[in-house]
């Protein structure tokens, strides 16, 4: 059915999303990293943001998954 169809494409897209997303979280962990070995504090703090919201935005979108 054209219901059935729709509801998959959205799950694709939503799984899609959540891989996007789960990269970015890696890639904020790698900076992370990187600034702790850098030892600049400000630098540190920063990425340590930038991290926090990249898992914020993944559970957002893990959420809309199980919605």
């Amino acid at each position: 059915s054209a219901a059935s169809d729709v509801y998959k494409r959205q799950r694709k897209e939503r799984e899609a999303d959540i891989k996007k997303k789960e990269n970015n979280v890696a890639e904020r962990k790698a900076e992370l990293e990187k600034a702790q070995a850098s030892g600049k504090t400000k630098k540190i703090a920063k990425q340590q943001k930038k991290l926090q919201e990249a898992e914020t935005e993944l559970q957002d979108a893990k959420n809309k998954l199980t919605q």
